[in-house]
């Protein structure tokens, strides 16, 4: 029984850590995939 309850914490330990360190990259990608998706747009209108 103590084997499953500590797998359990463990697991449920290293979800909650995965997404504390997940959101805020995936953050990150977002906001930099917009300000590049920005960029490439304006670079896609003007004629170089």
């Amino acid at each position: 029984m103590t084997e499953i309850l500590t797998t359990v914490a463990y697991v449920g330990g290293g979800l909650a850590l995965g997404f504390l360190v997940e959101l805020p990259f995936c953050n990150a990608v977002a906001t930099a995939r917009e300000k590049y998706g920005k960029v490439l747009g304006k670079l896609n209108d003007s004629d170089l």
